[in-house]
């Protein structure tokens, strides 16, 4: 969760990065397999493991340690990119939550801010769920998700907070590519300048040749953010 605000920013710089969770297993207190990744495979494909990470790179994912999580926009889901005319009348967002475990809420996330968002009640067999419904009109484009969450610990990740969140569907302007919101380059920027900074004065490498492949990856990323910006300047 502390690294939300970086992925929010490289969605809405307009790299469509999916989710993918990882244990981060440090201890025996974190359990294996606490934060997962769910996939969406076409229904009438076998269920492989490529197909599974080719779903991954589609960005047709969720990343959970308990809750189980759904999107669609206009029924388009994660990892979805699609033209929305602003005649066609606002688009028809639905998210669904549930989960065994109780969570304080289940939102809609348009760049970044709350769209609609509600608390989940049980169901005669105890398991908690919530469904947000939510019409909405993106003049400019942009990127949806959907995420939940509780303070409590989850049930499969006791040491963390219950959550779960969606890769996003970008909506772009007919005709145009996904929108690119200029102050979300100069923090991103800064990131990739200052692991640059560690890597040229700190980092310890067994080869020359592997340091400067490592500092040529940032140059690329830094190359790539200064298109982003009006005349190529740097902000």
């Amino acid at each position: 969760q502390p690294l939300l605000p970086w992925v929010y920013r490289l969605w809405s710089a307009g790299f469509p990065v999916p989710l993918a969770g990882g244990s981060g297993k440090d201890s025996n207190r974190v359990p294996l397999g606490g934060m997962r990744t769910y996939a969406q495979i076409p229904g009438n494909e076998i269920t492989t493991y490529s197909k599974w990470t080719d779903a991954i790179r589609a960005g047709r994912t969720f990343v959970t340690n308990g809750p189980l999580i759904s999107l669609a926009a206009n029924g388009h889901g994660p990892g979805a990119t699609f033209d929305f005319p602003a005649d066609d009348g606002p688009l028809r967002i639905t998210a669904t939550a549930r989960s065994l475990q109780p969570f304080e809420k289940l939102e809609i996330i348009a760049g970044g801010q709350v769209l609609a968002s509600d608390s989940p009640i049980a169901d005669p067999g105890g398991i908690f769920t919530t469904t947000v419904n939510f019409l909405h009109s993106p003049a400019d484009g942009g990127w949806l998700a959907a995420r939940c969450w509780a303070a409590a610990g989850a049930m499969l990740h006791p040491n963390s907070p219950t959550f779960a969140h969606t890769s996003p569907i970008f909506v772009r302007p007919a005709g145009q590519a996904i929108p690119r919101q200029p102050a979300a380059i100069p923090p991103l920027r800064q990131a990739v300048e200052r692991s640059r900074e560690w890597v040229e004065t700190h980092g310890r490498f067994t080869s020359e040749k592997r340091k400067q492949q490592l500092l040529g990856h940032h140059d690329r990323a830094l190359a790539r953010l200064d298109a982003f910006v009006p005349g190529g300047a740097r902000v």
